[in-house]
């Protein structure tokens, strides 16, 4: 009976974090559209690539947060051994360098679909904060 209700509740618990996630990345798109105030016609134009592109930032993101929360403990006792401050700081180095090269592929993506300056505020609103 325990794993039932065990199985339950993390199954909810999935459940909720994925609407969450996808209510979140909605939010985002819906406020990159309405700050980069594009026409209808570059709207359908960008949302294939924008989708795509906070996607792969999310994704990059979760990979560094694995790591981040597996010593999250250790770091604020201020008790990282080296080997754990190298492996986190390598993850961290490796996702700023995956973020960038997610960002200049999809600034080019952009570019060639609506054109330099409203690739440049897609790319500028992506960073915003979104409560």
């Amino acid at each position: 009976m325990k794993k039932i209700i065990l199985m339950a509740l993390l199954f909810t618990f999935c459940v909720t974090t994925t609407i969450q996630a996808g209510a979140k990345r909605e939010a985002r798109k819906a406020y990159i559209l309405k700050q980069t105030k594009l026409t209808s016609e570059q709207q359908k134009k960008v949302m294939p690539i924008l989708e795509a592109f906070l996607e792969e930032l999310s994704a990059n993101k979760k990979r560094h947060e694995a790591v981040k929360d597996k010593y999250h403990s250790a770091d604020l006792a201020g008790k990282l051994t080296p080997a754990q401050a190298e492996e986190y700081m390598t993850s961290k180095f490796n996702k700023d360098e995956k973020e960038l090269s997610i960002r200049r592929t999809y600034y080019s993506k952009l570019k060639a679909a609506i054109g330099g300056v409203k690739a440049r505020e897609i790319i500028k609103f992506s960073d915003d904060k979104i409560k």
